[in-house]
């Protein structure tokens, strides 16, 4: 089972970093490309109003892409990848079909206010990421982030319209 692992390594790495660039380019059909058709949030740890919940990864993206969200023309945000270790949650068949990626992870936000003002939120922590496998590829099926520091300048209300 460990070679295993080993052998889905890069793809599951792969699935992360498209994320990361579907968040920061705003690509939604990027996005769309790598998560499962049902995905898992978990963003309680950021205190942004959103539930743990399960969604159709059509609702995850609307959530996102949204005007209170990432969608929002004067939302920037940059989110950088460190290491990170893998592990096999479940089994089927002898196959690993689903895997927990734990990520080092520094997220920059930025927003521009009516006024020109900008505001910045800048965020280190650890990201779960959930991947399972849907026939021979891997999808992104779960998220998890939470907050080790937080720069003392900006909070998430600052770059968010949180509900």
């Amino acid at each position: 089972m460990a070679s295993d692992l080993l052998q889905a390594e890069p793809s599951l790495r792969r699935v992360t970093f498209m994320w990361s660039k579907a968040y920061d380019t705003k690509d939604w059909a990027l996005l769309a490309s790598i998560c499962a058709d049902e995905m898992w949030i978990c963003y309680d740890k950021l205190n942004m109003g959103i539930s743990s919940q399960k969604m159709p990864k059509e609702d995850f993206i609307a959530m996102l892409s949204s005007s209170h969200l990432l969608g929002n023309p004067k939302v920037s945000t940059q989110h950088f990848l460190g290491n990170a270790l893998f592990e096999a949650v479940q089994t089927k068949e002898s196959e690993i079909d689903v895997v927990c990626g734990e990520w080092q992870i520094m997220a920059s936000h930025q927003r521009v206010l009516p006024d020109g003002e900008m505001k910045c939120w800048l965020s280190q922590g650890y990201l779960k990421h959930f991947y399972q496998r849907v026939g021979a590829e891997w999808k992104l099926y779960g998220i998890e982030p939470s907050i080790v520091l937080m720069n003392a300048q900006g909070v998430i209300e600052d770059i968010f319209v949180l509900q």
